[in-house]
This record gives structure tokens, C-alpha cells and sequence, in this order.
């Protein structure tokens, strides 16, 4: 692994009771850290930068979408080698980063998604719904289906961040990545890893009006 470059991409809105750890522990995996301050209204951005991250700035709120957009054209002008995304709240450990690219690595997968339902994880149930949820929708608009589309925990080989075009800018942008790998034939791998939920992170995520505002978005993504 130590020969391949790796870039970890964070993307984060108002997380600066995280994103220092979640960065330092990113950075024992590689030096080279981003993190996209979606127009943070707190100190996410200062806090980023001090623990040793580079920083993209949005002015406004762009939503998951945009900011995901961001790390995949930044990525591209890059020389990195593989493109891992995660989460800036905490809930997923950079630790799995090394299990998460080793298909990649291997010359085996062009995208790896991480897992939370392939080993034991306390998930709590409307997480779990949500995802079952989404699956569904994502398998019935696109015909694609893995087992957590909706992981913010994700690695992509330069052949498919390369070429991957994104256009949504809600949390609707998991599900289009899936179609994007799928229409592509991009070939998909699937790992476990691990999640820790506790109150701040158990909050976040889509309430009942964000998933059909989220389902509305796809059903328009399937349109054109």
C-alpha cells in the first residue's frame, strides 16, 4: 500500500466537535487529507486545517452532493491513485481505510463500498430501514444494488473517479454514485467495517421529509 497514493476525502458541515480527530486519524493512513467545509457556520474549517488538513471552502451550503462533487474534481486533478471518502462526524473509523482500498489495491475492484451490514454493528433501526428503504429505490430506478448504498465510506480507483460524473447535490448523490458504477461496469467490491453510533452521530442523517425530498430528487435523476 505504501506505494499507492491515496487521497481521503472528508466532507463535512458543521462538524468541529469532530473533524480534528476524525482528520488526525485519517492522516496516520495518508498525508494527504481533504476536507470540504460545506459553508460551515462553526469553526469545522479552523479546526480541519489545524489538525493538519487541507481545506476546500463552499461559501454556501451545498448539501452532501456538492461537497462530494468537489472531492471527485479536486481528486481529479490530483496524482492520486485512489479516491476513500468518509464521513466528518466520526462514525466510521479510518482504520478500515487499509481493509476498504485492499480490493483495489489487489487489482481486484474498480469501487469499494464499505459495509455496515456485512458484520455485526449496532445500527439503530431506523438506519437500518432507511437503507433497506434505499436500497429498494435505488435497485427499482437503476437497477443497481449493493448492500449499503447509502455508506459514506467509499473508495474509488482513478479509473472510476476519473471518469464518474455527479450531478445531484442532496444525500440522493449515494444512490447516484451506485447508478454511475453500475452504468459504467465498473467492477464493485463490498467489505465490512465497522460503525459507532452514540448521540451525535445517531442524529444525523435523513428525517421522514428529507428521504422524500431525497426520493423525489432520484425519481427526476431517473427522468433524464
Amino acid at each position: 500500500m505504501s506505494d499507492v497514493k491515496l487521497l481521503i476525502a472528508i466532507p463535512a458541515y458543521n462538524e468541529a466537535t469532530r473533524i480534528d480527530l476524525v482528520v488526525r486519524e485519517c492522516l496516520k493512513v495518508s498525508p494527504d487529507v481533504i476536507v470540504i467545509d460545506d459553508g460551515s457556520t462553526d469553526s469545522t474549517g479552523q479546526y480541519a486545517a489545524q489538525a493538519g488538513a487541507h481545506v476546500l471552502r463552499h461559501t454556501i451550503n451545498r448539501d452532501l452532493g456538492g461537497a462530494l462533487q468537489t472531492a471527485f474534481a479536486y481528486a481529479r486533478e490530483s496524482d492520486a491513485d485512489v479516491l476513500v471518502t468518509i464521513d466528518g462526524d466520526g462514525q466510521f473509523s479510518p482504520g478500515d481505510i487499509p481493509r476498504l482500498i485492499a480490493p483495489i489495491v489487489a487489482g481486484d475492484a474498480d469501487v469499494v463500498f464499505g459495509s455496515r451490514f456485512l458484520q455485526e454493528n449496532q445500527v439503530p433501526f431506523k438506519r437500518r430501514l432507511g437503507n433497506i428503504v434505499a436500497n429498494i429505490v435505488t435497485w427499482f430506478l437503476f437497477g443497481a444494488h449493493v448492500s449499503d448504498t447509502q455508506s459514506g465510506f467509499r473508495a474509488f480507483h482513478r479509473a472510476a473517479f476519473a471518469t464518474m460524473i455527479l450531478h445531484t447535490n442532496g444525500m440522493e448523490i449515494s444512490s447516484e454514485i451506485v447508478q454511475e458504477v453500475w452504468n459504467r461496469k465498473l467492477r464493485i467490491a463490498e467489505v465490512p467495517v465497522s460503525v459507532t453510533y452514540d448521540a451525535y452521530t445517531g442524529a444525523k442523517g435523513q428525517g421522514f421529509r428529507r428521504g422524500l425530498r431525497t426520493l423525489g430528487a432520484l425519481i427526476l435523476r431517473r427522468m433524464t
